[in-house]
């Protein structure tokens, strides 16, 4: 069978969450990258970041654990799908208060003349 003999419809009338084809070409995400992309999707303000994230709530959208996460995480860095800024922290009187990470979806750009 080719691709020309089927079709796919989508007639989703309510916010959903879009992959470029160029993740798939270029990142080839395993499983856990693929679930933890689309959290980050999921939550992207229109700029393309996520704040105040927590990695728990990444996990638990992508149904894998927080190290599973984790390591997503600093493989799509790694791979170029997305740019993790590590905040430091805030004193109060007594203690130090970490600031959540700020996850940027970066553009990912094909090879120019290359079909994705």
């Amino acid at each position: 069978m080719t691709e020309k003999e089927f079709e796919i419809r989508d007639r989703q009338t309510y916010p959903f969450v879009l992959l470029p084809k160029a993740f798939f070409k270029i990142v080839r995400p395993t499983p856990h990258e693929l679930a933890i992309y689309v959290a980050l999707k999921y939550y992207a303000n229109n700029a393309g970041t996520c704040e105040r994230i927590a990695v728990r709530t990444l996990a638990k959208l992508a149904a894998i654990s927080e190290t599973s996460a984790k390591a997503a995480l600093k493989e799509l860095e790694r791979k170029g799908a997305i740019r993790i800024k590590h905040r430091s922290t805030k004193s109060t009187a007594k203690k130090k208060i970490p600031l959540p990470n700020l996850y940027e979806i970066l553009n990912l750009n094909p090879e120019p003349n290359q079909p994705i």
